[in-house]
């Protein structure tokens, strides 16, 4: 699942989850939602930067998505990873624990799923 344009970010975003959670449901596939992580960050800190260019990510938005994908693919939380790609600590830590936030971890292969509710 991708993000909302920085642009009309709120409806777009509700609009892209909805559409994500919609296919992977009607297709039985796995989702791994960057775009609810940005959601849950963006809420909590509404300051962050994560486009470059209003579609784009930052190295932050990527790393956001990264963690999500880490998550997906290996079935562990990001929470705590000792990479951090060049950003400050607390905020990578930040960003690993938005991804953690919303995904199910299960072990092994592409298990992210979208919780119920965005909390």
């Amino acid at each position: 699942m991708t993000w909302g344009y920085k642009d009309g970010y709120h409806p777009m975003q509700t609009l892209a989850r909805e559409a994500y959670q919609e296919l992977a449901d009607d297709l039985k596939a796995d989702l791994v939602p960057v775009g609810v992580a940005w959601e849950k960050a963006l809420r909590a800190r509404p300051d962050l930067e994560l486009w470059m260019d209003g579609n784009h990510a930052t190295m932050k938005g990527s790393y956001s998505a990264a963690c999500l994908f880490h998550a997906a693919f290996y079935g562990k939380s990001p929470a705590g990873n000792s990479f951090i790609a060049g950003l400050d600590a607390a905020e990578a830590r930040f960003l690993q624990e938005m991804a953690a936030s919303v995904v199910d971890l299960q072990p092994g292969g592409l298990t992210a799923k979208v919780p119920g509710r965005l909390g």
